[in-house]
């Protein structure tokens, strides 16, 4: 289901961008198959939660890009950007858990300075 909606919003944000003025009217948003699709109120909500898209304040019933939202079309669509997304949490995992590794070594490391410390005063 997830999957789903990244599709459509992956879908919607290419058409927005690609529309003049990077504006779509609500009856113009698609689904994958580019057909018109029934809940596309709750879909709208989906997409202003996220911070894609907002009212158009000239037009009733149409909605435009974010700064966010074009940003995310410019650099490879939405798909991308969670991919990226993903791939910089793995990243800081990795590094978080190397983190942890060291700080035992470093324990360890000055535990035995401080042995050689005082086996050398005796």
């Amino acid at each position: 289901m997830i999957n789903q909606i990244n599709v459509l919003i992956e879908v919607n944000l290419q058409l927005l961008y690609k529309s003049g003025g990077n504006s779509l009217n609500l009856k113009d948003f698609k689904d994958d198959l580019g057909n018109k699709f029934q809940d596309v109120e709750t879909f709208i909500k989906i997409l202003q939660k996220k911070d894609l898209i907002t009212p158009n304040l000239n037009k009733k019933s149409c909605y435009e890009l974010t700064e966010f939202g074009k940003q995310i079309c410019e650099n490879g669509g939405w798909l991308r950007h969670l991919k990226n997304q993903k791939g910089a949490k793995n990243k800081t995992a990795k590094t978080e858990s190397r983190e942890i590794l060291f700080d035992p070594l470093i324990i360890v490391f000055i535990f035995i300075i401080i042995l050689l410390f005082y086996s050398l005063q005796k």
